[in-house]
């Protein structure tokens, strides 16, 4: 019974790191996106705020800070060398960026595919119009992945716990 209990204890604390881990990241995600369609809804002079985008940021943020947590623990990026920090950093965010790049296609032709389309005629769409919509909002991710895997890199070298701490406790006076 003891070791059953120990294990829960365990299971549990690794289920609350992997949450805090997720509304963490899809909380910066959603911000960032948020601001960004916030700066698209004020400089286009168009109908003014859409809410329905702001509620699919959301939801893409989620989605993004889901696949970043699976590829973790996929250990995605982990033969990566670990010379320089800025270097590894970069190299992670690319490698991440084209799994969201796969994703979104993937997203992409199933959207297709429930909508009655073919697959030959979602990849036709998706190479066609759909390709740069893609292409620059994996740009955007690039960019936003960025600070992301500048802090999980500092957390692995430093330890996580110390830049936890950094980033979320009062420092000594």
């Amino acid at each position: 019974m003891h070791v059953d209990s120990e294990r829960w204890a365990t299971l549990k604390g690794r289920a609350r790191e992997e949450l805090q881990a997720l509304l963490l990241i899809a909380g910066y995600l959603a911000a960032f996106l948020c601001a960004l369609t916030l700066y698209r809804d004020l400089t286009a002079g168009g109908p003014g705020l859409r809410s329905f985008r702001y509620g699919y940021n959301l939801l893409e943020a989620l989605l993004l800070a889901k696949v970043i947590l699976l590829g973790k623990a996929l250990h995605v990026g982990k033969r990566l060398p670990s010379g320089v920090l800025i270097v590894r950093v970069l190299a992670l965010t690319l490698v991440y960026g084209v799994l969201v790049l796969a994703f979104n296609a993937l997203e992409h032709i199933l959207e297709s595919v429930l909508r009655g389309e073919s697959v030959r005629t979602a990849l036709e769409a998706l190479l066609g119009k759909g390709r740069n919509e893609i292409l620059v909002r994996t740009l955007v991710i690039l960019v936003a992945f960025i600070p992301i895997f500048s802090l999980s890199e500092l957390g692995r070298v430093l330890g996580a716990e110390k830049v936890g701490a950094l980033f979320f406790r009062r420092a000594a006076q």
